[in-house]
């Protein structure tokens, strides 16, 4: 599994979308939202929904009060506006729940600005999380929004439960199990939630923990609303480990490690990882934490590595003192031998040549 770490470069821009109304994306976003807390994940909840941001009143009352400050739009003076969701995305992950309709205005804002291509050099992976009721029309939505972006964007298909109880037509779509394969396209399914529950949360404006806990909620609503979310967490759960472990492993494929091949040091740019700490996102810093990721087993290679050579060195030693011409006198000093072809040359080699001991230390196996 890949840890948040290893990633501390790079920020998820998740993107809650459908194009159709009522399929689901207020409480999918929720369900994000929740399960990111609970998991004490840092993530910037962004509602742009500008009719009717409940999403960002429900979690962040006070940033919404006077409706959302971020919104799309396809006016020119208001285009700014949305670019704040990129600045944003640029300093933590982000989770954005977009309104329904606005497809055509949203990818004005990504091909105007070139983002995907600028997101690539900047770190930051798009997630485009899509729900559907399991209808033609919402399926042939989905299918035409990947045909446009391809695997620029990471697709995630959303299905809800709640609007459809069987799945098996997916499987029967020829285009949709294409483009499944080609673009690696993943899936998750939420169960339904008793329509009765979801109309007392959003009549007390609370979230799903927060049903938990209320008196306003009967006590099995509340195990329902725990089935619930177990069921949904986990699944969310899972999406995201595979996304964490596709992003590393694109970044790994990619040229040497990198972002961008372009980047240089010039071009670095500074992040801040969640405990505030300054982290500079260049090719370089890239590189490392690809090399870093097998240092344990690096480490390990080289202890071995150095044992062998030692016990090599050592064989070879012992094969030299074993097997060489001389022989040892054990008489001598009653310490270290002096090796000699035989026993006549003992007394020729001490006449001759230098002191004894001088011959013995010459002979030393090193390591004595």
């Amino acid at each position: 599994m890949v840890s948040n770490s290893e990633i501390n470069y790079f920020r998820m821009a998740h993107i809650i979308n459908a194009e159709l109304g009522g399929t689901g994306k207020t409480t999918f976003t929720s369900l994000v939202y929740e399960r990111c807390k609970k998991d004490l994940i840092e993530i910037d909840l962004i509602d742009v929904d500008r009719s009717n941001p409940n999403v960002g009143m429900k979690y962040l009352p006070s940033e919404y009060k006077d409706g959302t400050p971020i919104f799309f739009s396809d006016h020119p003076d208001e285009y700014p506006i949305a670019d704040k969701i990129y600045e944003r995305a640029n300093k933590s992950d982000i989770l954005v729940n977009l309104p329904s309709q606005i497809e055509s205005i949203f990818s004005n804002w990504i091909e105007r600005n070139q983002l995907l291509e600028g997101a690539k050099e900047d770190g930051i992976r798009f997630v485009n999380w899509y729900l559907t009721n399991g209808s033609y029309h919402s399926l042939r939505l989905f299918k035409q929004f990947v045909d446009k972006y391809k695997d620029n964007m990471t697709h995630i298909l959303v299905k809800n439960g709640g609007l459809c109880r069987k799945w098996d037509h997916l499987e029967e779509d020829a285009e949709l199990v294409k483009i499944t394969d080609l673009y690696g396209i993943k899936s998750i399914e939420i169960p339904a939630l008793d329509a009765d529950i979801m109309y007392s949360l959003d009549k007390y404006k609370l979230s799903f923990e927060q049903g938990l806990k209320s008196s306003k909620i009967h006590l099995l609503e509340k195990r329902r609303i725990g089935i619930f979310l177990d069921k949904s967490f986990e699944a969310i759960k899972k999406i995201m480990e595979e996304l964490k472990t596709q992003l590393f492993s694109d970044l790994n494929s990619s040229d040497n490690g990198s972002v961008s091949s372009s980047t240089s040091k010039e071009q670095e740019e500074v992040k801040s990882n969640n405990n505030g700490e300054k982290l500079t996102f260049n090719s370089e810093v890239v590189n490392k934490i690809l090399k870093d990721k097998n240092l344990g087993e690096s480490k390990d290679r080289n202890e071995n590595s150095t044992k062998n050579l030692n016990e090599q060195s050592q064989e070879e030693t012992n094969s030299q003192v074993e097997n060489s011409p001389n022989r040892v006198n054990q008489s001598i000093s009653n310490t270290i031998p002096v090796v000699v072809n035989s026993e006549a040359e003992v007394d020729s080699s001490i006449e001759d040549s230098e002191p004894i001991q001088n011959r013995i230390e010459e002979f030393r196996p090193a390591d004595f």
